[in-house]
């Protein structure tokens, strides 16, 4: 197995001995925690790092694909390798700046894409989660804290259903804003029996058109139960299919 020596010539960074695509995998991703590139920068191209680490093209090609697989860098066809990492710190002050308005938001422009893929590409076993999911709805669960987790959990499973790394780590932001206390506030003051039992019925359209491998209706109805969370947080007060409700 050969050893290589990696140094990024950005600066001054020093010198790391680095094996196998799993070594210069660690080595770009201390680069990225070190500032050198950060989110949405292009690394260089895979000729580039394949010079500066001494490695075969191939080796670079799995060692990005590592990074890709763990939420560090998106890989884009025609256009390069870019870093999609957040300073922590950073991470911290989008929290706190994020309603929970704009994270409803931003997962009606999310989680309908997420549906289409889920659809397409969900396991047997991926369904079985989902299933487990609601039927622990159905045993009754009305104490908030207890939905909410169960609610997570869905959503979260639905994630994992899409395949897709990136959507994945984009979601586990989603997570840090529902898990703020501004937004524990919202749903004490907004879940109720009712609320519950519908989202939950939503939940059961939605793995039911997953079943039947809709990625269009699936995503049409994610687009539903959104609006009408969205609807519930700013009082519209909507049905299960969107609609006013009283």
């Amino acid at each position: 197995m050969t050893i290589v020596t990696y140094e990024t010539g950005i600066g001054s960074v020093g010198t790391t001995t680095r094996t196998g695509s799993t070594g210069i995998a660690n080595a770009i991703r201390e680069d990225i925690k070190a500032g050198i590139f950060v989110h949405n920068d292009r690394l260089p191209p895979e000729r580039a790092l394949a010079e500066r680490f001494d490695a075969a093209r191939g080796t670079i090609r799995e060692a990005l694909k590592r990074l890709e697989e763990s939420g560090w860098v998106v890989r884009r066809a025609g256009s390069g390798t870019y870093v999609t990492h957040v300073d922590p710190v950073e991470v911290d002050s989008i929290i706190e700046a994020t309603s929970p308005i704009e994270m409803i938001d931003t997962r009606r422009a999310l989680e309908p894409e997420i549906g289409r893929h889920a659809a397409v590409k969900a396991t047997k076993l991926d369904i079985q989660r989902l299933e487990e999911i609601l039927t622990a709805f159905e045993q009754g669960p009305t104490d908030q804290k207890i939905f909410s987790a169960l609610d997570e959990k869905f959503h979260t499973t639905l994630v994992d259903c899409a395949k897709n790394a990136l959507m994945s780590w984009i979601y586990k932001q989603v997570n840090e804003v529902r898990a703020h206390d501004q937004w524990s506030v919202v749903k004490a003051k907004t879940l109720n029996t009712k609320t519950i039992a519908m989202y939950h019925a939503q939940h059961r359209q939605i793995v039911e058109a997953i079943k039947s491998r809709d990625p269009e209706k699936t995503a049409e109805l994610i687009t539903t139960h959104l609006r009408t969370a969205r609807g519930t947080l700013v009082g519209d007060g909507l049905d299960m299919r969107g609609r006013e409700f009283t």
